[in-house]
Protein backbone atom coordinates (compact mmCIF):
# COMPACT_ATOMS: atom_id res chain seq x y z
CA UNK A 1 0.00 0.00 0.00
CA UNK A 2 1.29 3.45 -0.93
CA UNK A 3 0.96 6.23 1.62
CA UNK A 4 -1.34 8.91 0.16
CA UNK A 5 -2.13 10.93 3.29
CA UNK A 6 -0.91 14.47 3.82
CA UNK A 7 0.26 13.43 7.29
CA UNK A 8 3.96 12.59 7.74
CA UNK A 9 4.86 8.91 7.97
CA UNK A 10 6.84 7.32 10.80
CA UNK A 11 8.17 3.80 11.36
CA UNK A 12 8.35 2.16 14.80
CA UNK A 13 10.01 -1.21 15.37
CA UNK A 14 9.10 -3.40 18.32
CA UNK A 15 5.76 -1.62 18.50
CA UNK A 16 3.56 -4.40 19.87
CA UNK A 17 4.25 -3.63 23.55
CA UNK A 18 6.28 -1.64 26.05
CA UNK A 19 8.31 1.37 24.97
CA UNK A 20 7.67 0.74 21.27
CA UNK A 21 3.90 0.76 21.79
CA UNK A 22 4.10 4.02 23.76
CA UNK A 23 6.32 5.58 21.11
CA UNK A 24 3.85 4.62 18.40
CA UNK A 25 1.03 6.26 20.36
CA UNK A 26 3.10 9.44 20.71
CA UNK A 27 3.65 9.56 16.96
CA UNK A 28 -0.07 9.10 16.37
CA UNK A 29 -0.91 11.87 18.84
CA UNK A 30 1.55 14.16 17.09
CA UNK A 31 -0.04 13.83 13.66
CA UNK A 32 1.87 10.96 12.07
CA UNK A 33 0.66 7.99 10.09
CA UNK A 34 2.53 4.84 10.97
CA UNK A 35 4.24 1.73 9.70
CA UNK A 36 4.76 -0.54 12.70
CA UNK A 37 6.50 -3.87 13.05
CA UNK A 38 6.98 -6.68 15.56
CA UNK A 39 7.28 -10.45 15.57
CA UNK A 40 4.02 -10.86 17.49
CA UNK A 41 0.57 -11.06 15.89
CA UNK A 42 -0.46 -8.53 18.54
CA UNK A 43 0.81 -5.88 16.14
CA UNK A 44 -2.58 -5.98 14.39
CA UNK A 45 -4.38 -5.14 17.65
CA UNK A 46 -1.98 -2.24 18.19
CA UNK A 47 -2.75 -1.00 14.68
CA UNK A 48 -6.45 -0.81 15.53
CA UNK A 49 -5.69 1.27 18.62
CA UNK A 50 -3.55 3.68 16.62
CA UNK A 51 -6.16 3.95 13.88
CA UNK A 52 -8.71 4.94 16.51
CA UNK A 53 -6.41 7.90 17.24
CA UNK A 54 -6.72 9.12 13.65
CA UNK A 55 -3.63 7.56 12.05
CA UNK A 56 -3.41 5.45 8.93
CA UNK A 57 -1.44 2.37 9.99
CA UNK A 58 0.40 -0.33 8.07
CA UNK A 59 1.84 -3.39 9.81
CA UNK A 60 4.72 -5.76 9.11
CA UNK A 61 5.27 -8.97 11.05
CA UNK A 62 8.99 -9.59 10.68
CA UNK A 63 11.85 -11.15 12.64
CA UNK A 64 14.49 -8.44 12.78
CA UNK A 65 17.09 -10.81 14.23
CA UNK A 66 17.55 -12.02 10.65
CA UNK A 67 18.89 -10.26 7.57
CA UNK A 68 15.81 -11.23 5.58
CA UNK A 69 13.53 -9.87 8.31
CA UNK A 70 15.14 -6.43 8.12
CA UNK A 71 14.99 -6.49 4.33
CA UNK A 72 11.29 -7.42 4.51
CA UNK A 73 10.64 -4.36 6.65
CA UNK A 74 12.70 -2.09 4.42
CA UNK A 75 10.88 -3.37 1.32
CA UNK A 76 7.61 -2.44 3.01
CA UNK A 77 8.97 1.01 3.85
CA UNK A 78 9.89 1.57 0.21
CA UNK A 79 6.47 0.38 -0.95
CA UNK A 80 4.63 2.57 1.55
CA UNK A 81 6.34 5.87 0.80
CA UNK A 82 8.67 8.54 2.11
CA UNK A 83 9.23 8.35 5.84
CA UNK A 84 10.00 11.43 7.91
CA UNK A 85 10.90 9.64 11.15
CA UNK A 86 11.85 6.21 12.41
CA UNK A 87 12.09 4.85 15.94
CA UNK A 88 14.53 1.94 15.87
CA UNK A 89 13.35 0.49 19.13
CA UNK A 90 13.19 -3.32 18.86
CA UNK A 91 15.45 -4.97 21.39
CA UNK A 92 15.79 -7.82 23.86
CA UNK A 93 17.84 -8.59 26.96
CA UNK A 94 19.38 -11.63 28.64
CA UNK A 95 20.43 -11.65 32.29
CA UNK A 96 22.60 -13.97 34.33
CA UNK A 97 26.16 -15.00 35.05
CA UNK A 98 27.93 -14.95 31.68
CA UNK A 99 30.23 -17.84 32.58
CA UNK A 100 27.66 -20.18 34.05
CA UNK A 101 24.03 -19.18 33.58
CA UNK A 102 23.36 -17.69 30.18
CA UNK A 103 22.82 -19.40 26.85
CA UNK A 104 25.09 -18.56 23.92
CA UNK A 105 22.29 -18.73 21.36
CA UNK A 106 20.21 -16.29 23.40
CA UNK A 107 23.13 -13.89 23.72
CA UNK A 108 23.85 -14.01 19.98
CA UNK A 109 20.16 -13.25 19.48
CA UNK A 110 20.60 -10.13 21.63
CA UNK A 111 23.47 -8.99 19.43
CA UNK A 112 21.58 -9.74 16.22
CA UNK A 113 18.52 -7.74 17.29
CA UNK A 114 20.02 -4.94 19.37
CA UNK A 115 23.14 -4.31 17.28
CA UNK A 116 23.11 -5.95 13.85
CA UNK A 117 19.52 -5.14 12.91
CA UNK A 118 19.90 -1.58 14.17
CA UNK A 119 22.90 -0.92 11.94
CA UNK A 120 21.28 -2.76 9.02
CA UNK A 121 18.02 -0.80 9.18
CA UNK A 122 19.70 2.53 9.88
CA UNK A 123 22.00 2.01 6.91
CA UNK A 124 19.01 1.50 4.63
CA UNK A 125 16.82 4.37 5.80
CA UNK A 126 19.48 7.00 6.39
CA UNK A 127 20.51 7.02 2.73
CA UNK A 128 16.91 7.70 1.76
CA UNK A 129 16.65 10.49 4.34
CA UNK A 130 19.79 12.17 3.08
CA UNK A 131 18.55 11.92 -0.51
CA UNK A 132 15.15 13.42 0.37
CA UNK A 133 16.77 16.13 2.49
CA UNK A 134 14.91 15.45 5.72
CA UNK A 135 14.43 12.80 8.36
CA UNK A 136 14.70 11.96 12.04
CA UNK A 137 15.98 8.83 13.76
CA UNK A 138 15.18 7.80 17.33
CA UNK A 139 17.24 4.99 18.87
CA UNK A 140 16.12 3.30 22.08
CA UNK A 141 19.21 2.94 24.23
CA UNK A 142 19.33 2.17 27.97
CA UNK A 143 20.88 3.34 31.19
CA UNK A 144 22.81 0.09 30.88
CA UNK A 145 24.84 1.80 28.14
CA UNK A 146 26.46 4.12 30.65
CA UNK A 147 28.57 1.62 32.62
CA UNK A 148 29.41 -2.10 32.77
CA UNK A 149 26.47 -4.10 34.13
CA UNK A 150 27.13 -7.30 36.13
CA UNK A 151 24.86 -10.16 35.01
CA UNK A 152 23.89 -8.20 31.89
CA UNK A 153 27.22 -8.29 30.09
CA UNK A 154 25.97 -8.77 26.53
CA UNK A 155 22.86 -6.61 26.88
CA UNK A 156 24.77 -3.69 28.41
CA UNK A 157 27.45 -3.94 25.74
CA UNK A 158 24.80 -3.93 23.02
CA UNK A 159 23.26 -0.73 24.40
CA UNK A 160 26.69 0.89 24.77
CA UNK A 161 27.11 0.21 21.06
CA UNK A 162 23.76 1.85 20.29
CA UNK A 163 24.68 4.91 22.34
CA UNK A 164 28.00 5.37 20.56
CA UNK A 165 26.53 4.58 17.14
CA UNK A 166 23.68 7.05 17.52
CA UNK A 167 25.92 9.88 18.69
CA UNK A 168 28.42 9.19 15.90
CA UNK A 169 25.84 9.10 13.13
CA UNK A 170 24.43 12.42 14.31
CA UNK A 171 27.52 14.07 12.84
CA UNK A 172 27.00 12.56 9.39
CA UNK A 173 25.21 14.74 6.83
CA UNK A 174 23.33 16.66 9.52
CA UNK A 175 21.16 13.65 10.33
CA UNK A 176 18.88 14.38 13.26
CA UNK A 177 19.38 11.66 15.86
CA UNK A 178 18.08 11.21 19.37
CA UNK A 179 19.39 8.53 21.73
CA UNK A 180 17.07 7.69 24.62
CA UNK A 181 18.11 5.91 27.79
CA UNK A 182 15.48 4.21 29.91
CA UNK A 183 15.53 2.57 33.32
CA UNK A 184 12.15 1.07 34.22
CA UNK A 185 11.02 0.67 37.83
CA UNK A 186 7.99 -1.60 37.80
CA UNK A 187 5.70 -0.58 34.96
CA UNK A 188 5.37 3.17 35.32
CA UNK A 189 8.55 4.88 36.42
CA UNK A 190 11.44 5.74 34.17
CA UNK A 191 14.67 7.64 34.65
CA UNK A 192 15.83 9.85 31.84
CA UNK A 193 19.57 9.84 32.33
CA UNK A 194 20.68 11.33 29.07
CA UNK A 195 18.73 12.64 26.14
CA UNK A 196 20.61 14.03 23.18
CA UNK A 197 19.21 15.90 20.23
CA UNK A 198 21.89 16.38 17.59
CA UNK A 199 20.77 19.29 15.47
CA UNK A 200 23.95 21.05 14.39
CA UNK A 201 24.41 23.57 17.20
CA UNK A 202 21.65 22.23 19.47
CA UNK A 203 22.42 19.79 22.28
CA UNK A 204 19.84 19.20 24.98
CA UNK A 205 20.73 17.11 28.02
CA UNK A 206 18.62 16.08 31.00
CA UNK A 207 20.56 14.51 33.87
CA UNK A 208 18.76 12.16 36.28
CA UNK A 209 15.27 13.62 35.95
CA UNK A 210 12.79 11.09 37.24
CA UNK A 211 9.27 11.38 35.91
CA UNK A 212 6.44 9.11 37.05
CA UNK A 213 4.15 7.82 34.32
CA UNK A 214 5.24 6.75 30.87
CA UNK A 215 2.94 9.20 29.08
CA UNK A 216 4.42 12.32 30.67
CA UNK A 217 7.90 10.88 30.34
CA UNK A 218 7.59 10.26 26.63
CA UNK A 219 5.93 13.60 25.98
CA UNK A 220 8.95 15.32 27.52
CA UNK A 221 11.37 13.03 25.76
CA UNK A 222 9.87 13.57 22.33
CA UNK A 223 8.88 17.23 22.60
CA UNK A 224 11.90 18.41 20.65
CA UNK A 225 11.95 15.36 18.38
CA UNK A 226 8.60 16.35 16.89
CA UNK A 227 9.86 19.83 15.98
CA UNK A 228 10.39 19.48 12.26
CA UNK A 229 13.58 20.66 10.65
CA UNK A 230 15.53 20.08 7.46
CA UNK A 231 19.19 19.17 7.42
CA UNK A 232 19.63 22.82 6.48
CA UNK A 233 17.95 24.42 9.51
CA UNK A 234 17.43 27.70 7.68
CA UNK A 235 14.76 26.00 5.55
CA UNK A 236 11.94 24.65 7.72
CA UNK A 237 9.60 22.14 6.18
Amino acid sequence: MTHHSNRPLAVVTGASSGIGYELAKQFAQNGFDLLITATSTKIDEVAQTLESMGSEVETVQADLTTYDGVETLYDKIKQTGTIEAIAINAGVGVGGDFAQDTDLAAELNVINLNVVSTVHLAKRVVKDMVQQGKGRILFTSSIASQAPQPFQAVYAASKAFIQSFSESTSYDHGIRVKACNFEPHGNIAFTLTRSIVSLHELSIKHEQNQIWGSKGFLQLLLSSFFCRTRFDDSKPF
